[in-house]
Order: structure tokens, then sequence, then C-alpha cells
């Protein structure tokens, strides 16, 4: 099966590169004809927005996003000095991993485009994912005692609350704030910066150029979404509070939770609801039929915005980007399908976003892709 699957890859690989190579290779010599291409697909978005305004944001997160690599300087340039976590061998292992995405996700852009096709639904995705947890892996090994140290750190603050214990809170909190802070450079240096800095980026005003006007025009009609979209909703910017919630340690102060609430797992949703409600004051809760991480929502234009029943994947979407959660704990059996396109995009939003992702399983072990993507993971 492992032989079948890497002979598949190989043949993906080559015929990709045959499809799409003479047609990249016009692209870098001509940036303007695939700008046109994204601002047609962007005026299809435009006119589902006003109708499908959640499902048409993130339409526009995925068409910002892949201008910005069309965008970016092919000379692979990472953020700031090599964090001291990193050996120089994985620092070269990076850089390398870089220029392959960068490659490759180029290569999908222009066959999404040359075929009409969803930007995010391409075979591509398989190649992109292997990519990527090689990166994810990279930074599992060297944010481990980063984040090792800050649970222990928020386990022990949340046991003070005594007013006696003041400073000695007051120090600790630097201390977590300090280590936070290395833990998102270490990130930002591993991950491409396609997969990093939020939702929120700044078009150059400055950049004059037919890409340059276009990132202007998308990023407008995002943050004009994002202001009708995110009213009501919270900041991520809540008094952090910890608990341990069935047998993992959550610390946040804007808590999102995902249920399961297909029929197998309603008897546990109430118990679960309460011990969550006891420890955090303002938790964003969204119930979803079955634990399902699928494409189904993940087209990026046209009638098919939305066109399929929602799973797991939207919720975390809206949680990360509307209610822009600093935490999300998941409670599920893990039993329902996992996609990799899918994957790919819980991945740019988990980074993007820089969220904890918590899951409580009553069934079965997350896939090792998905597996890869989870800060806290409990087994009942």
């Amino acid at each position: 099966m492992k032989y079948t699957q890497s002979l598949f890859s190989l043949v993906f690989l080559l015929l990709l590169g045959g499809l799409v190579s003479a047609k990249t290779e016009e692209m870098k010599t001509d940036p303007k004809q695939i700008t046109e291409q994204l601002k047609k697909r962007y005026e299809e978005v435009k006119k589902e927005v006003e109708h499908k305004e959640v499902s048409g944001l993130q339409a526009l997160l995925m068409l910002e996003r892949d201008l910005r690599i069309v965008m970016s300087p092919e000379k692979i340039k990472l953020s700031g000095d090599r964090p001291k976590e990193l050996s120089s061998n994985a620092d070269k292992k990076i850089r390398k991993l870089h220029e392959e995405i960068r490659a490759l996700e180029l290569a999908r852009i222009v066959n999404a485009l040359k075929t009409n096709a969803p930007l995010y639904l391409t075979d591509a995705a398989i190649e992109l994912n292997k990519l990527e947890s090689k990166l994810d892996e990279i930074s599992q090994r060297a944010a481990k005692r980063l984040i090792s140290d800050i649970d222990k750190l928020n386990k022990k603050m949340s046991k003070k609350q005594s007013s006696s214990i003041k400073k000695d809170k007051s120090e600790m909190i630097k201390e977590i704030t300090e280590m936070e802070a290395k833990l998102t450079a270490l990130k930002t240096y591993i991950y491409p910066s396609s997969y990093t800095g939020g939702f929120k980026k700044p078009a150059d005003e400055n950049d004059e150029s037919p890409a340059g006007q276009l990132l202007s025009e998308i990023t407008n009609s995002r943050d004009m979404l994002f202001t009708r979209l995110k009213e009501g909703k919270g900041s991520g910017e809540g008094s952090k509070e910890g608990a341990e919630i069935n047998g993992i340690y959550v610390y946040s102060g804007n808590l999102g939770v995902i249920l399961d609430n297909s029929g197998s797992m309603t008897p546990f949703l109430s118990a679960l609801r309460a011990e969550i409600d006891e420890h955090f004051s303002e938790t964003v809760y969204k119930e979803c039929r079955g634990c399902a991480i699928t494409s189904n929502t993940l087209s990026d234009f046209g009638a098919k915005l939305y066109s399929k029943p929602r799973d797991t994947l939207s919720y975390i979407y809206e949680l990360t980007v509307l209610y822009e959660v600093d935490t999300i704990y998941w409670f599920s059996d893990l039993n329902d399908v996992v996609d990799v396109a899918a994957v790919r995009w819980l991945r740019i939003l988990l980074r993007k976003s820089d969220a904890k992702f918590c899951v409580k399983s009553v069934g079965r072990d997350p896939r090792e892709y998905l597996q890869l993507l989870i800060t806290n993971f409990s087994k009942q």
C-alpha cells in the first residue's frame, strides 16, 4: 500500500509539473496575467458575498492568501534570526521546505485558475500536506520545552487565588508573556508568511502594481465584512482562566467549544457543558452533527459557497476568524472522515490565529496528520 501511495505521489508530481510548468513560467514573466485571473475570481466572489457573508469572507481570505503567495519573492527569506530552539540542520530543512511549498502552491493556484476549479480543492493538497506536516514535526520538537514550561506556570498560577501572592502571580504572568512571545517568534520563523500573522494583514498602500491594487480591493472587502460579522462576537482579549476539563488542562481568555451532538455523543454533553461553565465565564459553543473534517465548505467562488451541510471545519473557521478564540476545545469520538484538503485549511486557520487546539475523544485516536495540529489530546 505504501509503495502504491508513493508511486501515485511521484506520478502526480510529474503530471502536475508537466501541466503547469510552462504556465507557471509564463506567470513569472507576466504576473499581470495571474492577477487578472484572480481578479475575475474575486468578481465572482463579490456577487455572492451579500447573501453568504460568512462563507464569502472565507473565500476572500483564500483569494488574499493566494495573491500574497504569487506576489512573494522567489528567494526565501525567513523571519528574523534563527531561534535558539532550532539547530542549523533544522534551519536548512525549513528553508528547503519553504522552497518546495512555494513552488507547489504556485502550481496549485495556476492549475486551479486554468481549470476553473476551487483554489483549495486540487490534488496538490496531498503533496502540500506532506510538506507541511514536516514543518509541523519540526515545530512540535522545537516548541516542546517552551509549551511544557508555559503549561506548568499556567497550572501553578491558576491555583494561586489569595491576595498575599499577587506579586508572585505578577512575576509569573511576565514570565509566561515572555515565553509566549518566544513561541510565536519560533512558529513565525518555521512557517511561511502565508501561514502566520492573523487574518487582517493590511495591503501596501504604496504598491500601485496591478497585484497591489487587487490586494487593496480584496482587503477592503475583507475588512468591511469583518466589521459586519464581528458585531457581538468576542475579541480574544478576556482575562484568562485555567482548569482541567474532562482530562485536559485548558487555560484560555476566550474559549471556543465544539461539541459533537450525534446520537452516541449526546449523553455526555449536559455534564460537559456544566463542567466548562463552572470554570470559564464566557464560552462560545458550537454544536455539530458528527465530527467530520471535510472540504464541503471550502469552495471559494460562485454558488458553491456553503452549498453542502456544515461540518467541524466550518465551525473552527468561525471560532478562529470571527470570534478570535485563543483556544478550541473539541469533544467528539473522531470516528468520522477527515480529508487532506480540509486538514490543510485547518492548519492555516490554527497557525494564522495561533489558537491552541485541545481534543477530547471518547472513541479513536486522531489520525497522524491531524495529531500534529493538536496541542493537547486525551482519550476516555
